[in-house]
């Protein structure tokens, strides 16, 4: 027999809110637009729009979707974070002398802003 498969829950322990908006309708329930967001606050939400008839599967789908955000976001956080810092400045371009501006007095831009009117 196979051992069931464990997949990590990328928003265990994260307070994930749901917020789902029913649209005005004369309709029957089940066929009322709704729009439904996922996400934790402070992030940018996964929104879903469907009928109120799916909604469940509205409900999984963005809560599987926030997940795989999430996920790619931390994957990236991680790999930025393994990155020697040394690489990253040897494959920055090298800086040159400071920029003309930089070396002038307040004075002197000045002068060259007021020369532009």
């Amino acid at each position: 027999m196979l051992d069931t498969l464990q997949i990590k829950d990328p928003l265990a322990g994260r307070d994930v809110q749901i917020v789902v908006q029913v649209g005005a309708g004369t309709g029957p329930r089940e066929a009322r637009r709704v729009l439904v967001a996922v996400g934790e606050v402070d992030h940018p939400p996964v929104l879903q729009s469907g009928t109120f008839g799916e909604m469940g599967t509205l409900i999984a789908e963005g809560w599987m979707r926030y997940a795989d955000q999430v996920r790619s976001h931390a994957h990236n956080a991680a790999e930025a974070e393994a990155t020697p810092q040394e690489s990253l400045l040897a494959s920055a371009p090298a800086l040159g002398a400071p920029p003309r501006a930089a070396q002038e007095t307040p004075a002197t831009q000045i002068a060259s802003i007021l020369d532009l009117f």
